[in-house]
């Protein structure tokens, strides 16, 4: 975990400290895209980023708790009891049909509520 010095002493971050963490963040998220090849983590905000980026992901944990809940659709979850059925040679993640679903789902969303509220908008 990369370490970022606070500048304050405030319980709230400052405007710098809140920018340094965003663009650590947006850092580390480009050093997965440009080089890694397969990723072993235990942490939600790497899997699901590094999936989206097509990078293959192990995710493995002590216990998954309900945040947890919606990626085991697309990647095995391990925990220590199934450490010797990890497949290390995952393929990359293909939800290209649930993209289309859901984007369908968004249109219809946003047409039905206009419909329903287009008197407000005029």
């Amino acid at each position: 975990m990369p370490y970022i010095r606070r500048v304050s002493e405030d319980i709230f971050l400052t405007d710098e400290e809140e920018q340094n963490y965003y663009q650590q963040g947006v850092n580390q998220l480009k050093l997965y895209e440009n080089n890694a090849s397969l990723v072993v983590t235990s942490r939600l905000h790497v899997a699901a980023p590094c999936m989206a980026m097509g990078i293959p992901v192990i995710l493995v944990s002590e216990n998954f708790d309900g945040r947890f809940s919606w990626i085991d659709k697309y990647l095995p979850l391990y925990t220590p009891g199934e450490f010797s059925e990890i497949n290390w040679n995952p393929s990359p993640v293909d939800y290209e049909e649930d993209k289309k679903i859901i984007k369908k789902q968004f249109i219809y969303r946003i047409k039905k509520a206009y419909e329903e509220n287009h008197l407000l908008y005029e």
